[in-house]
């Protein structure tokens, strides 16, 4: 790139290239190295192009830093939509500002339609009162929690999920936001609820019968102390 001043060229940017000093002088390490610079052209005093002061900066450090950077980022956004669990990030307001496919897969939404949307736009009434009330306590911004929560389907159903959370804070230690790591358990839920009915239904079951053998065992004593 040229930079003119009317018509005088006071600057030429050198782009960004690779090369190794090695071949330029064997005593330098052989070993190349990316460097960008910039050219400035000194004129005689008619104009014309006398020499080139060429100045060079070495950006392989940073560049390799850059790139190491960029597959680490590429290496946690893998890790993040391939997870098992859903991953939920809210800011101080209690507006979702992230969500993995995971987790919007679980509520029967896109990701895009998550954005933007408030925490208790995914609850029942109910629920939407136990969350702000706990959302309130002073802890909750200060302290990681683990807890049961039960959220709402798309499609109105029951979402029964763990729920991890861990508040996020800035340079001065003030609350801007929480991360939530979900884990659905309506299966597990379901399971223990048939399990909890059947128990209710035998210990009915047996409470009536034994309630039948003592009447039926009270009778025929009565009729024995008639005989």
């Amino acid at each position: 790139m040229l930079f003119f001043v009317g018509s005088h060229c006071l600057v030429v940017e050198i782009p960004e290239l690779w090369y190794n000093p090695h071949t330029i002088k064997p005593e330098l390490p052989d070993s190349p190295v990316l460097v960008r610079g910039l050219g400035l052209p000194i004129l005689d005093t008619d104009g014309n192009v006398e020499y080139i002061v060429a100045m060079h900066e070495d950006i392989t450090e940073r560049k390799q830093t850059e790139e190491a950077l960029r597959k680490s980022e590429e290496r946690y956004r893998h890790i993040v939509e391939t997870a098992n669990e859903g991953i939920w990030v809210l800011d101080a307001d209690h507006m979702t500002v992230f969500t993995n496919s995971k987790m919007a897969e679980m509520l029967g939404y896109t990701m895009g339609e998550m954005i933007g949307k408030p925490l208790f736009a995914f609850t029942d009434d109910e629920w939407h009162a136990i969350s702000e009330t706990t959302l309130r306590k002073p802890h909750c911004k200060r302290v990681a929690e683990r807890h049961d929560f039960k959220f709402r389907h798309k499609d109105g159903t029951e979402l029964w999920a763990i729920v991890s959370t861990k508040p996020l804070l800035d340079k001065e230690e003030r609350y801007v936001g929480c991360l939530g790591m979900v884990t659905d358990i309506t299966e597990r839920k379901k399971a223990e609820e048939e399990t909890r009915s059947r128990t209710r239904k035998n210990q009915r079951t047996t409470s009536t019968g034994h309630q039948r053998a003592q009447a039926g065992g009270g009778g025929a004593e009565k009729g024995e102390s008639h005989s």
